[in-house]
């Protein structure tokens, strides 16, 4: 008889949401994808510079783009989406791209999409810094993060809508996710 070592379970749960600025519904330069595939959860998240549809065209750009080809490495699909917004000549894009396995998070960014963890046993989060550049304009070689994950491990990745202080201490990880949002929003977003 042959033995087979188990794959080590996951489960993953993902709540996002993005608000256009006033006067520009259905404009937003926001944005964000989330694929469930059999062993990972993949995650980007975008923020175009500006307002209005030529930021909307970007996010779009970048989204299509991650639709089509998140099952490549994610050095590869930053590449990809820097040369899809520049063919499209749109507008610039912060971007921070995820894949979520059993145990390991890989993860990277450019401009300003802030990533933290809040790891179950720690108090304070642990801080992915936002790396310099815009794609679809220019930007250095991209540096692939790894972090171990846990369970109960709580994610944030978010833009500048959202101060840099966000913080969520302990006790209000443990809330639904959906309530956590909403009183994340309130307490650090600003116009």
């Amino acid at each position: 008889a042959r033995k087979f070592k188990a794959k080590p379970r996951f489960s993953v749960e993902v709540t996002a949401f993005t608000y256009p600025v006033m006067g520009l519904w259905g404009s937003n330069g926001d944005g964000f994808y989330i694929k469930r595939r059999k062993n990972d959860v993949f995650m980007a998240v975008f923020d175009a510079l500006g307002h209005g549809f030529r930021a909307n065209r970007a996010m779009l750009t970048a989204r299509r783009t991650v639709e089509s080809y998140s099952h490549l490495q994610i050095s590869t699909l930053i590449d990809i989406i820097h040369m899809e917004i520049q063919k499209q000549n749109e507008s610039g894009v912060s971007a921070a791209l995820m894949r979520i396995g059993a145990g390991e998070a890989e993860w990277a960014s450019v401009g300003n999409v802030c990533t933290k963890f809040f790891l179950p046993e720690k108090k304070t989060a642990i801080r992915f810094p936002e790396r310099e550049g815009i794609l679809g304009e220019k930007y250095k070689t991209v540096r692939i993060e790894k972090i171990d994950i846990i369970d109960d491990t709580l994610i944030a990745i978010y833009t500048d809508g959202l101060s840099s202080h966000l913080d969520i201490p302990p006790y209000r990880r443990k809330l639904p996710l959906l309530d956590l949002e909403k009183d994340l929003f309130k307490e650090y977003s600003y116009p």
